[in-house]
């Protein structure tokens, strides 16, 4: 089975928004990308994207509740990441993104950015970030395979 590699892509998933963010070609370094609306593309824009970049995986954020459980936006998510599996042979992880979003609003705001969900890719690259230092190359696995 493929394990995401040095070079991630990472997705915060929404209902109209995508937050995509990337690593530097060390896979040390997470960084926004870019946002996506949903209204004007598909999910098969985010696996142009990562063929493009010559990422090996994708870390998709996973919007769990504050105890920790899954509702309906992490079922969306977990829709949405099906959807995209369809569009790319990429191995696609699941990461917790509890409060990156309230994080990416906060620094946003700071910036003047918070318009047309250019926060997306700020929560995005802070997901991304926390996997990859949870996950250091030599140990990068899926999280669920304890």
């Amino acid at each position: 089975e493929r394990r995401p590699g040095a070079k991630l892509l990472g997705l915060d998933l929404g209902e109209r928004w995508i937050g995509v963010a990337i690593t530097d070609d060390t896979g040390v370094l997470a960084a926004p990308l870019e946002t996506l609306d949903l209204r004007r593309v598909g999910l098969d824009a985010v696996a142009r994207i990562a063929a493009e970049r010559g990422v090996a995986g994708i870390v998709v954020g996973l919007p769990r509740t504050l105890s920790g459980e899954e509702g309906f936006q992490a079922r969306r998510a977990r829709e949405q990441a099906a959807e995209l599996a369809s569009h790319t042979d990429l191995p696609i992880v699941f990461w917790d993104e509890r409060l990156t979003t309230a994080m990416a609003d906060q620094i946003a705001a700071r910036r003047g950015r918070r318009k047309g969900g250019q926060h997306d890719a700020v929560a995005a690259a802070i997901l991304l970030q926390s996997y990859i230092d949870t996950y250091p190359i030599r140990e990068r696995r899926r999280p669920d395979d304890d």
